[in-house]
């Protein structure tokens, strides 16, 4: 009786199985359990909106908003990571919201957030999709000031996105000056193509058409810059409007 009493409890599970089945319920508790942590952590770490809601929210603001304005309107979100708001600036560019784009930059700055350079050259971009050449130079002025004191300094891509809103603008002499200005910056890179092909456009859109080869054979002989197909079209399209 007792050999049969045992029978059916020998018959059950084995040790193997019963492992192999706690085995499986333990890892499925833990992976349940893992899950569980998961929000728990989430709720731990600050909750950010994407850029682009960003950017539709401070696309409520009016015309002309301040600084302050931004400020009020994000004082209960979280802060962004620093890359995160280079791209709002861009996407209020994209909107041609260029005075929200330079409002944001100046929170940034006055929030003590850390405006960098990303962050003004996507504002100064804005200005040039806007054509909006004069708050475009504003902004780059503000960046050398604040390079003497240890700031950001503009690069090649801040000149770039200038010399295209003085291109839009129809000063072509600003953008000559912007673009020797480059050369003569200590942090920035050798002038990009787009450098050469906005200040050379420039040039022909006010029929100067003999500074406009002048700044192509600059680019020739740069040795860093070799003139591309739209530089070409830019110093043809010159030499016609010169006639």
């Amino acid at each position: 009786k007792m050999r049969g009493g045992r029978g059916p409890a020998l018959r059950g599970p084995s040790a193997a199985s019963t492992s192999r089945g706690t085995g499986r319920k333990g890892c499925g508790s833990s992976r349940g359990q893992g899950r569980g942590r998961g929000p728990q952590s989430d709720t731990q770490l600050p909750r950010f909106r994407q850029p682009g809601s960003i950017a539709e929210l401070l696309a409520t603001l009016p015309v002309g908003a301040t600084a302050k304005d931004v400020g009020d309107l994000l004082v209960h979100e979280p802060p962004l990571p620093e890359r995160a708001w280079t791209e709002v600036i861009g996407a209020l560019g994209r909107r041609h919201r260029w005075d929200l784009a330079v409002a944001a930059l100046a929170w940034l700055r006055a929030e003590g957030q850390g405006a960098n350079e990303y962050h003004y050259s996507a504002t100064i971009s804005a200005c040039e999709k806007a054509k909006q050449w004069q708050a475009a130079l504003v902004v780059l002025h503000e960046m050398r000031e604040l390079e003497c004191d240890g700031g950001p300094i503009p690069n090649a891509f801040c000149y770039g996105a200038a010399i295209g809103a003085c291109e839009k603008g129809g000063e072509w002499q600003r953008a000559l000056t912007l673009l020797d200005g480059i050369k003569g910056n200590r942090g920035a890179s050798a002038p990009t193509d787009y450098c050469y092909n906005a200040a050379i456009r420039a040039c022909a859109a006010a029929r100067q058409w003999e500074t406009a080869l002048s700044c192509f054979e600059a680019m020739r002989s740069s040795g860093t810059c070799p003139p591309n197909v739209h530089t070409y079209t830019a110093a043809l399209g010159a030499c016609h409007k010169g006639g």
